[in-house]
């Protein structure tokens, strides 16, 4: 399944319109690249299995990192798409949302709160 994801587009198709949970920060001092490898160490300490990480470059001011990953949490698959953009030498603003089955909306509330409170610790 996350192998069919191999673009923003694709991504944006797969997940339009779907239910989910999601938080937004704002990470200040910090650059991409900084943000993908601590994105990477949450989503190992949170042992998420398999990830994709979709970089496009474009004409955009703003550099910005994708990362796709399917997810077992208390036996509710979910899906997961965090958004990392770097703005300048501000720093990077973090976007998760956690896609689920309407009935699994208890168990994506729980992993986002979780996966917030890591990305603090590690961020």
């Amino acid at each position: 399944m996350i192998e069919e994801i191999d673009s923003l587009q694709k991504a944006k198709m797969v997940f339009f319109a779907k239910p989910h949970v999601g938080l937004v920060k704002h990470i200040a001092g910090i650059t991409l690249d900084e943000a993908k490898e601590r994105i990477r160490g949450v989503l190992e300490d949170l042992q998420t299995g398999e990830y994709k990480v979709i970089e496009e470059a474009g004409e955009e001011v703003d550099k910005r990192a994708d990362v796709i990953a399917y997810l077992v949490y208390k036996n509710s698959k979910l899906k997961l798409w965090i958004t990392i953009t770097e703005h300048g030498d501000v720093g990077c603003v973090i976007e998760a949302r956690v896609y689920h089955e309407m009935d699994e909306s208890a168990e994506a509330d729980e992993y986002l709160s979780l996966l917030s409170r890591i990305i603090d610790d590690r961020v």
